[in-house]
This record gives C-alpha cells, sequence and structure tokens, in this order.
C-alpha cells in the first residue's frame, strides 16, 4: 500500500514538525487547541505494532476542543483546512470500516478566516507541518488515492 504526502497547509513560520514515514497504521485520538486560529494538537497514533504514540503540535493556547476518539475501526477519510498566514481551523470526517452507520464530522475547530481547501484518503494516517505558538502549517499522509484540493 503507498502512502501519500498532501501539500502543505498554511505559511512558513514555526519549526518543522513530523513523524517518521512508516510505522504509523492510524489515528486514535485528537484534542485540538483553538480560538482564533488553530493553536495545537494532541495526537495519539497507533503503531504498526499496535503499540501508542503521543505527539503535541503548537501550542497549549486557546480552547481546548473535546477529545475526539476514533473507534478501533474508525478512520479519518477527509479533513478541511481553512488556512493563510497560519492555520485557521480544522473538519475531520471520520467512517467506521465495519459498520454502516456512516459517516461522521468533528469540527470545525478555530476561526473564520483563510483559504479552503480538503483532503481526501481513505485512512489519513498522520500529521506533518509548522508550527510555534500556534499551529503554521499542517500537511497529512495517507492511504492512496489521495486527493487534495
Amino acid at each position: 500500500m503507498l502512502i501519500l504526502k498532501s501539500r502543505l497547509f498554511g505559511g512558513d513560520g514555526g519549526v518543522p514538525f513530523k513523524e517518521p514515514p512508516n510505522h504509523i497504521a492510524r489515528i486514535e485520538r485528537i484534542i485540538i487547541h483553538y480560538a482564533q486560529y488553530v493553536n495545537g494538537l494532541e495526537v495519539t497514533y497507533i503503531l504498526d505494532n499496535e503499540e501508542r504514540s503521543s505527539k503535541s503540535y503548537g501550542g497549549p493556547g486557546g480552547e481546548e476542543g473535546p477529545e475526539v476518539v476514533l473507534a478501533e475501526d474508525e478512520r479519518i477519510c477527509a479533513i478541511g483546512v481553512s488556512s493563510g498566514q497560519y492555520v485557521d481551523s480544522l473538519t475531520f470526517v471520520t467512517y467506521r470500516m465495519f459498520n454502516l452507520v456512516g459517516m461522521k464530522q468533528y469540527g470545525p475547530y478555530g476561526g473564520p478566516g483563510g483559504q479552503s481547501g480538503t483532503v481526501l484518503s481513505p485512512n489519513i494516517r498522520e500529521f506533518f507541518g509548522r508550527a510555534g505558538t500556534v499551529l503554521d502549517a499542517i500537511g497529512f499522509r495517507g492511504e492512496e488515492p489521495m486527493l487534495v484540493f
């Protein structure tokens, strides 16, 4: 299975972050800190060996959004991003692999500004980007096919 990388959404500030390019099977949990922009993300990844790896990107400022905990068979299949100089907002759409209850939307989390973009993939597995006190830019790695617009 080929893993693809989206473009970055956002600005040039902050310090780069990325995970090693292998061994992440899926995202289990996300907490978003947000106000006018997305301040930061707390993410728990499930690795190929079933271990967990928790990471934080950006700062803790702003409001802490609800904890998004994905079921074992739930995958992120779409992410809506609004961005300019920073990541303004994020929206996640999931589906259940073994349960026909339909799709679920989490968000949007953040402010109303920025240009809109969307990433589609059967399994968006991880985040990469640039961050300081806020999330300056974000991109995604996921299974093929991946559409970015």
